[in-house]
This record gives structure tokens, C-alpha cells and sequence, in this order.
């Protein structure tokens, strides 16, 4: 990425040059800790100490990205579908004869959604179940297969529309700043999407958008291999197959059918009393009619 899209050091020995600059001499940095007046160049500062950039989206914790975080930070299975997504390229049913270890962080350094790290694989031929922990004594377990894999940074967006760029900008700054810790540690950066909404680009356009930076995106849907147009997770079971989704509006949809068929009936007897009301009127004469056939009936 282009380093004008990272902050800029405002003072000292690396004014105007990019924050990466101050971070690659940990002399000077180190020196810089130590002053006083460090801690007034916030933005700066809390990339250097707390490992943390500054963001304008006051609504990125939201109650929907809380419950995707969750979702597989707080169940190793969620955590694994999505692993084996971004490892192997694949979906379905996660095979028993093949163990995963790894660490799920949440909130990680320069704002990382979720962190999975410390990635490891290998086969078993014990039945296990848990795909975590092998059920054998270890004489099963085929050690000669075992892989580490890369760490996975995962960026979390509930709903996202028009401002997909400014979202691959603080991502392309949240890569150059994690790569920093690190230039020769393989990495994978992840977008996470639930719905995404703009005219301005479809699915696919997107997704070629954000490869351009090494991003790769990733939708829920897509990644439990279900569709609903309308869907909020409500619950998280320890299965293979784990997401239960709920339609949002269906309390309201079944309140508004119910409510529906009541007026539906209510209008079917009113037309029942009109047509018995129609009827008896067409049978019966009038009281004017009675009269005149009274009146003629006479001699």
C-alpha cells in the first residue's frame, strides 16, 4: 500500500516521514517511550505503545459485529469452517481424522477483529469428535503430517455498502502495520461480510477490489453454505453443523399474517351477512307491493 495512507510523525528526527519509519528504529522509539511529551501525539503514540489506530467508524461495534465475533471466537468449530475456507479451500463437513490446534484472540493489535494464530494440523486415524483433542493415546496420530500454517486477521463487517473503500484503507493500513511486526512471517488478511449492499459494485467486483491489497473476502453466507435473504445468528450449538439463523423480521411477519387472517375472516362474514341480507330482500315483496295487491285483490 501506499505509505501516504499511514499516519505521519510529527516531530523529532522522523517528521513527516510515515509511522513505519519511527518503528523500524527501536532505539529511537525506545528513547521516545521514555519522554514525557510522547503520549501528546495520540495517534502516534498508540500505534507505537498500544498498538491500536485511530478509527472515525463510532459504529463499528455494533450488537450484529459483536455476534459474528462470537460466533467463532467463543466456538472452535465456527473457527475451524472458516479455517479450512481459508487453508484448504474448502467447505462442508469438518473430517474427524484430522486434528486442529490454534488460538482465537479477539480485539488484537491495530484493531484486528479477530486473530487466529498459532495454526497447526495434522491426521489421526482415532474416531474423535471434537476435531480439537484426539481420543487415542497418541499412537494414532500420524506426526510426520503435521503443518503449520499461517496466521489469519480478520476484519468484520456486518452489513457493508457504499463505503467499501474507506473500509480496504484502514485494512491497507492495519496490513502495513502488522507486517511491520513481522516482513518475513506469513500471514493471510481477511474480510468477513454478512451483507453487502452497493450499486456501485457487485460480489465478485469486490472481492477482485480487495485481492488487489492480498485481501480476501469472505461472505457468511457463503461459508456455511446457506442463503436466507434475512438472517441474524441467535445461537451457536457444539456440532458439525453449528449456525442457527433465525429471520429477523419473523415475530413481526407472523404478528402481521395472524393479524391478516383475522381481517380476511372478519370481511368473509360480513359478506355472508350481506349476500343473507340480499337474499331476503329479493325474496320477500315490499310493503308497498303487499298493498297494492291488497288494494286490487278487493271487489
Amino acid at each position: 500500500m501506499s505509505t501516504q495512507s499511514l499516519p505521519i510523525v510529527p516531530f523529532g528526527k522522523y517528521k513527516g516521514k510515515p509511522v513505519t519509519d519511527l518503528l523500524a528504529d527501536p532505539k529511537y522509539l525506545e528513547w521516545c517511550k521514555q519522554q514525557s511529551w510522547f503520549e501528546k501525539y495520540q495517534v502516534v503514540y498508540n500505534i507505537c505503545v498500544n498498538q491500536t489506530i485511530s478509527s472515525n467508524d463510532t459504529n463499528s461495534k455494533t450488537p450484529a459485529h459483536n455476534k459474528l465475533q462470537i460466533l467463532f471466537s467463543d466456538n472452535k468449530i465456527n473457527a475451524i469452517k472458516l479455517l479450512r475456507r481459508c487453508i484448504f479451500n474448502k467447505n462442508g463437513p469438518i473430517p474427524n481424522k484430522r486434528r486442529y490446534d490454534f488460538r482465537v484472540i479477539c480485539e488484537g493489535i491495530y484493531n484486528w477483529d479477530i486473530i487466529i494464530e498459532n495454526i497447526s494440523t495434522y491426521k489421526c486415524v482415532c474416531d474423535a469428535t471434537t476435531h480439537m483433542e484426539c481420543e487415542c493415546d497418541g499412537s494414532e496420530c500420524d506426526y510426520k503430517s503435521y503443518k503449520r500454517h499461517r496466521n489469519i486477521y480478520i476484519e468484520i463487517k456486518p452489513l457493508l455498502g457504499e463505503d467499501y473503500p474507506a473500509v480496504k484503507r484502514k485494512m491497507d493500513t492495519q496490513i502495513t502495520l502488522t507486517r511491520n511486526e513481522d516482513k518475513y512471517a506469513p500471514r493471510t488478511f481477511l474480510l468477513l461480510i454478512k451483507e453487502f449492499n452497493a450499486e456501485s459494485a457487485s460480489k465478485e467486483q469486490l472481492i477482485t477490489y480487495f485481492r488487489s491489497s492480498g485481501i480476501t473476502v469472505v461472505f457468511i453466507d457463503d461459508l456455511f453454505d446457506i442463503l436466507p435473504s434475512q438472517t441474524t445468528i441467535e445461537h451457536v450449538e457444539e456440532k458439525n453443523e453449528i449456525i442457527t439463523f433465525q429471520p429477523i423480521k419473523q415475530k413481526e411477519l407472523e404478528d402481521e399474517n395472524k393479524l391478516l387472517n383475522e381481517k380476511l375472516s372478519q370481511a368473509e362474514e360480513k359478506i355472508k351477512q350481506l349476500e343473507k341480507q340480499l337474499l331476503l330482500l329479493t325474496s320477500q315483496p315490499s310493503n308497498k307491493q303487499k298493498t297494492l295487491k291488497q288494494y286490487f285483490g278487493k271487489k
